[in-house]
């Protein structure tokens, strides 16, 4: 801000003397164009080679049209001709009009610079969002994946608690029917027992009657009522055989009872087996709900990073902003000066002071080049 000042001082100072001075130089020089109509031409032919060679080297530098113009100047002062007031005069003019330019120039410099620097910290700006849109993304994918993972955590939790509880219910079962299929065993086997026993005790009473019937054959009286026993006797066994193929009935199904609870068994092994697979999955599951927590920690602190840096970029940008806006009345201001003050020089000049008014006009193409490149 204090070049900027400076500047300007010196451009007021440099305005108000060649102010002073121009309208002395133009009578001084008509009073003396007869005498310079020589000099001038030779300095038109070694302005005319100089800009040849010059727009050869760079037809777009501003600064070329500049070297030109001084060389033109110099040439005019250099005249042993010209009096020696009118040489104070030029070389008073020239180094104001030069200050008055470079001050042109410093400004139109600095203005393209914080254009430039404002455009560069407004596509960081633009990077560090779109950095910041990528890493939101980011946290939302991993925090979906991360409820996902929590819900098949939980999914399979709950599956096996449903397991656990089939596997607790049909254990119960099992040994409640393998309980109750023991008692009925049991009874059976008691039941058989006395079947035998009393079998074997009518088997005793059979054999008795027979050698009674054989020893007492004779006896007819006897005859009928041993016959009878013997029939009865008969029917006991009927019973008992009856009573024997029901017990070998329930050894059958006790057998089929006994399949069923070792197939049971065998399903409760493959269930443990599968249990210990599902176990295995719940470990999978929570080192990567894990490895996403973990993640989702890193995002965050990149985020922070981030915010961090837009807040320095913001801050960047806000200080650009006002260096640019406190520069630019200044730039604007000057521009305006300088160009009504080649205005003024140009419509000053006579229509024969064609040489002068060249580079001049010269001066004014390169101003309004500077402004459409603006």
């Amino acid at each position: 801000m204090k070049n900027t000042i400076q500047t300007f001082i010196s451009f007021v100072f440099s305005t108000l003397a060649l102010a002073g001075c121009s309208k002395t130089e133009n009578k001084m020089i008509k009073t003396n164009q007869q005498s310079l109509s020589r000099k001038r031409a030779v300095s038109q032919i070694a302005i005319s080679q100089s800009n040849t060679a010059e727009s050869s080297k760079n037809k777009r530098s501003p600064f070329s049209r500049i070297t030109n113009t001084q060389k033109a100047a110099n040439c005019l002062i250099e005249d042993r001709h010209v009096p020696q007031s009118l040489n104070n005069v030029t070389t008073l003019k020239k180094t104001a009009l030069m200050q008055l330019w470079s001050s042109y120039w410093e400004h139109h410099a600095n203005y393209q610079k914080s254009t430039r620097v404002l455009a560069n910290l407004q596509n960081d700006l633009d990077k560090i969002q779109q950095q910041k849109v990528d890493i939101d993304n980011k946290r939302i994918q991993s925090e979906r994946a991360l409820e996902r993972a929590q819900q098949s955590l939980q999914h399979t939790t709950t599956q096996e608690n449903q397991a656990l509880a089939l596997y607790e219910q049909q254990k119960k079962q099992c040994i409640e029917k393998s309980l109750q299929e023991l008692e009925a065993r049991t009874s059976v086997e008691e039941q058989g027992k006395q079947f035998k026993e009393k079998l074997e005790e009518i088997r005793n009473f059979v054999t008795n009657k027979m050698e009674y019937i054989a020893s007492a054959s004779a006896l007819s009286n006897s005859v009928t009522l041993q016959k009878e026993s013997c029939h009865e006797a008969i029917n006991n066994m009927n019973d008992i055989l009856s009573i024997e193929n029901q017990f070998k009935k329930y050894l059958v199904e006790h057998k089929k009872s006994e399949d069923t609870l070792k197939n049971a068994g065998d399903q409760f092994n493959a269930y443990l087996e599968t249990l210990g697979d599902r176990e295995q999955e719940v470990r999978i599951a929570q080192e990567d709900v894990r490895k996403m927590k973990n993640t989702c920690t890193k995002h965050e602190g990149t985020l922070n990073s981030i915010k961090e840096r837009m807040k320095e970029i913001d801050n960047s940008l806000r200080n650009e902003e006002i260096h640019n806006n406190s520069i630019k009345p200044d730039y604007e201001r000057d521009r305006s000066l300088f160009k009504r003050y080649i205005k003024d020089e140009l419509d000053s000049f006579s229509d024969s002071d064609t040489e002068s008014r060249s580079s001049y006009e010269e001066i004014a193409i390169n101003l309004s080049d500077s402004d459409e490149e603006v």
